[in-house]
Order: C-alpha cells, then structure tokens, then sequence
C-alpha cells in the first residue's frame, strides 16, 4: 500500500518548510491591511471550514461575520489557489489602509487574542529554554518538536505592526531561541535521519 500528497497537501507542505525557513516569519509583507470577505452556502459547509482554516494560516483573522483581516499584503491567490475554482465568486479580497480619525487598534484586539499570542511565545521560550527538555532528545526528535511547536506558534501569530503591541513584546526573543536551536541541531539530526532511512528515498524533513 502506498500513500501519495494531493496537490493541496504538497502545496501546504511546501508552504510550511517556506514558513519554517523564513528568517522574518513574525512581520508582516508590507503594509495596510488585507480584507477578505466570502458568502459560502450552507450546504457547502467542509468548503466554509477549508477556507477559514486556509485564512487562519495566511495570517487573517475574523472582524465580523464573513470579513477577515490579516496585516500587511497577502498574496491569496498563491494562498487559496487549491480553494479559487471552488470558490468562484464567493470571495472579495482587497488591500486597504488606516484612515485618518479611524484607528485600527481596538479593531485588531477584537479580532485577535494579543493576550493569548504573548502567551504562547512566551511558553514556546520557557519550554525551549529548558535544558533538561533539550537534553532528553535526539537531536533528530527535538528538531521535529521544535518545528512543530514554531509551525503552531507562527500559525496563531500573523506579525501584527509593532506600534500596535507593547514595547516588551516576545517575539523577536522567541525567533531567535528557534533560530538557534535550529542551527545547532541541523548537523546531527540531518545525520540520525540519514542514519534511520538510508534506503527510503525520504525528503529532507521540514525545516532540514
């Protein structure tokens, strides 16, 4: 029995070791805005929750029903492409800016959780700080879980401008804990993995 990637899940994939090598990953492409809005029938509801988990992972978030937003320039048509010809007329995006008198803060929390982000990166240093949790792996093991919990922290931060954030925000420290502990273990783990599937004709793993 063998097991292939659909289009949609190579392109993620691909997108994800895109994201994982990314030395920039927690600011935004450019500037403004990116809004997205999208009427999906009801009748059509795994097509609805493909597009809003597509959105998540862009970097949007909602800001009321049926419009979600996400900082900077998102190029969706890369994003959503598996998605488009589903999607047909379902679905407006356009990039756009703050206006004078209008600021977008109180916007921002109501569409993100700020709280819970600074959270999360502040467990991600903790958790990876520890020596004893390093110590305990292989080099191999503590590459894949590092790039697990990076994927899942980038996923729930989209790099939201820093003047809309406090001075004392972590993300650059978390980048740089996960840049470190990602160069060190690149040599050994590169090697445990061509140790363990010589003869597999295996990919490099994510973030290899």
């Amino acid at each position: 029995m063998s097991f292939v990637l659909t289009a949609g899940g190579a392109a993620m994939l691909a997108e994800a070791g895109e994201r994982v090598r990314n030395p920039q990953p927690l600011h935004a492409d450019g500037d403004g805005w990116t809004l997205a809005t999208f009427s999906v029938p009801e009748g059509q509801r795994t097509l609805r929750h493909r597009l809003r988990s597509t959105l998540t992972w862009e970097g949007f978030a909602p800001l009321r029903d049926g419009l979600w937003i996400a900082p900077g320039v998102v190029d969706l048509q890369r994003g959503l492409a598996s998605l488009l010809p589903e999607l047909g007329t379902g679905l407006v995006a356009f990039h756009a800016r703050e206006l004078d008198g209008f600021p977008i803060a109180d916007a921002v929390r109501t569409a993100w959780d700020i709280d819970a982000i600074r959270a999360a990166h502040i467990s991600f240093i903790d958790a990876w700080s520890d020596s004893a949790v390093r110590d305990a792996s292989t080099a191999l093991s503590m590459r894949v879980m590092l790039v697990a919990d990076w994927l899942a922290l980038v996923r729930l931060d989209p790099g939201l401008p820093r003047n809309l954030l406090d001075p004392e925000w972590p993300a650059d420290r978390s980048l740089r804990l996960y840049l470190r502990l990602r160069d060190e273990t690149a040599v050994p783990a590169s090697r445990e993995f061509a140790r363990q599937a010589p003869a597999a004709g295996l990919p490099e793993p994510v973030g290899g």
